[in-house]
């Protein structure tokens, strides 16, 4: 029986390769005790006509055994938008034009990657946190994943830890 899934741009090895966490506290609650963690910060560029995407994200995985799937979640810390006008941080907020949107955006990301790292690191089922680090997955798996973390918020211009979101 062939277990390989495919779609139009995108070959699956087989089904159950991988498990994606839509939430890191989700992906924590389903990790075994004492389980290493690879947390990997990527960017990327996507060419649109004259326009240019900048994308920046944290990229986190674990895997139990060598035949176990994947478990991952990738968490956008910045984007850029590049236009003929120039250069601008369009997330986690939309701010003005500048030459230095991409170096803010590098900003963004280690903050989130403090954040990420901070949290996994509290937690009694992570034994380590590794970066620079990851379990390879298909790209499109990578990027097209759009992970949430209440804890982490984005406020005045920096990406910050809470420990009450509701508040």
């Amino acid at each position: 029986m062939d277990k390989s899934v495919i779609s139009s741009n995108l070959e699956v090895k087989y089904a159950g390769a991988a498990i994606e966490y839509g939430t890191l506290t989700l992906f924590i609650e389903n990790l075994p005790v004492q389980q290493p963690v690879l947390v990997m910060p990527l960017e990327r560029s996507i060419l649109h006509g004259s326009i240019a995407i900048y994308q920046w994200v944290i990229h986190v995985t674990t895997r139990t055994g060598t035949k176990s799937p994947v478990a991952y979640a990738t968490f956008r810390a910045a984007e850029v938008k590049e236009t003929v006008l120039g250069k601008r941080l369009i997330f986690p907020s939309q701010e003005d034009w500048s030459a230095n949107a991409k170096e803010r955006a590098d900003q963004l990301q280690q903050q989130f990657l403090v954040c990420i790292t901070d949290l996994l690191n509290q937690s009694g089922r992570v034994s380590q946190v590794i970066v620079p680090a990851r379990h390879r997955l298909p790209d499109e798996w990578v990027w097209s994943s759009r992970c949430t973390e209440e804890r982490i918020v984005s406020r005045d211009g920096l990406w910050t830890l809470v420990h009450n979101p509701l508040v």
